[in-house]
């Protein structure tokens, strides 16, 4: 498989993620509307900020199969960052 391949078929499978991401949360908001849930609504917004942290992640799951010991890094101090702010951040 061409090097340019496999970056197309990983900018698929990030792409895939994120769009079916967005449609789960929409489908999960739509249904909290519906039945006038506050906690469903909040589950699909839940959801949808948590769709960029798995973005990363599916990004380094793709660079370590290609072993781009680069990218793995780079993803992973991504990962770090976002999971550590999503922990300390402040409760508004």
């Amino acid at each position: 498989m061409a090097k340019d391949e496999r970056i197309g078929n990983a900018e698929l499978l990030i792409a895939h993620v994120l769009r079916w991401g967005v449609l789960l949360c929409a489908a999960i908001i739509f249904i909290g509307w519906i039945t006038l849930s506050d906690k469903i609504i909040m589950a699909g917004l839940l959801i949808l900020i948590f769709l960029p942290i798995a973005r990363v992640f599916a990004a380094a799951l793709i660079f370590i199969i290609q072993k781009d010991y680069i990218y793995i890094f780079l993803c992973s101090y991504v990962f770090i960052i976002l999971i550590t702010s999503l922990f300390l951040g402040k409760k508004i």
